[in-house]
């Protein structure tokens, strides 16, 4: 599968496989380094999947939910969304640790901002035959 988003700037994706519940899943892939290239692909068998998808560093009011059917040898694209629903404070610390007259020292600024709040939408594409992803990337 390749997941995409139409806002890809520096995103934190974490996506789980739904089970019953579709608030508990068992987490497939999930990083905390910004991405900044457009697809995420991750490998799975043939058959329908279902999973959730949150981004990390956005204030997610709601994960998208999507079904989606994985045929052998092709790839299904994922497209998401980020849909605005709103704003909150956000709470930003930034720890510095450095030299001071008495040695070693550490400090924490904390700032608050106004930002967005989202919730992820995710549509299954149709199978497209297999490329590599760099060349996907490229068209």
């Amino acid at each position: 599968m390749d997941f995409y988003a139409d806002n890809d700037s520096g995103l934190c994706w974490q996506i789980q496989r739904l089970g019953k519940d579709a608030h508990k899943g068992k987490i497939l892939f999930e990083e905390f380094k910004p991405r900044t290239n457009g697809v995420l692909r991750l490998a799975f068998a043939p058959g329908e999947h279902r999973l959730g998808i949150s981004l990390l560093n956005r204030a997610i009011t709601e994960p998208g939910v999507v079904n989606v059917v994985v045929e052998d040898g092709r790839i299904t694209p994922v497209r998401v969304t980020l849909v605005e629903t709103g704003k909150t404070i956000m709470e930003r610390r930034e720890v510095r640790v450095g030299g001071t007259y008495y040695g070693v020292g550490r400090s924490t600024k904390i700032r608050a901002g106004e930002g967005a709040t989202f919730r992820v939408e995710a549509e299954a594409q149709p199978p497209v035959a297999y490329q590599p992803k760099e060349k996907i990337a490229a068209d």
